[in-house]
């Protein structure tokens, strides 16, 4: 996409941003391919509310990703490395975001329903065309990583606060009863 449409597709992202609070965007597109019912790929849910064992289920965090800096900064160098050590080729995507969502839950993470791009499937050297095996690997690999903890929110810290103050409040009640 080019000129005010790219333009109008940041925005849509920027908006969530802002709208959310989220820390990571994924999805979605449309494919360039028409299949024989006249149908496009590419238009993906979102995870279900409270998910947060992504490396075993279905894979939906398709593109278009973004996510924040400091959380990026989280991710540990030796995830984004494949069984050899070298740095993924092909699953990528998903050495990437895997940490990312089960950092930020579906809580910080939002799905655009939107398509902001087209998936140019007709790329003669697209990586899933030449490293099916490659990916099936690492697919098996990023699953059997260990997986990251979901860190703490605002919200979950207004909870927390709130919950102290009913305990104290509830014990002081039992121990100077009026």
């Amino acid at each position: 996409m080019t000129g005010s449409r790219a333009w109008t597709r940041l925005e849509i992202i920027a908006e969530t941003y802002s709208r959310y609070n989220c820390w990571v965007t994924y999805g979605s597109w449309i494919s360039n391919v028409v299949d024989h019912k006249g149908r496009t790929r590419g238009m993906w849910p979102a995870y279900p509310e409270g998910a947060s064992e992504f490396r075993k289920i279905r894979w939906l965090a398709t593109a278009v990703r973004t996510w924040k800096a400091w959380l990026w900064r989280k991710v540990d160098d030796r995830d984004l490395r494949d069984s050899t050590g070298g740095y993924y080729r092909v699953s990528e995507d998903q050495a990437v975001m895997l940490p990312l969502l089960e950092m930020s839950g579906t809580g910080k993470a939002r799905h655009i329903p939107e398509a902001l791009m087209v998936y140019n499937q007709l790329n003669p050297h697209a990586a899933g065309l030449h490293m099916g095996e490659e990916m099936r690997r690492n697919a098996i690999h990023l699953e059997r990583q260990r997986p990251y903890d979901r860190l703490p929110t605002a919200t979950d810290a207004r909870s927390r606060q709130k919950t102290i103050a009913k305990t104290v409040s509830e014990t002081r009640d039992q121990l100077w009863p009026l």
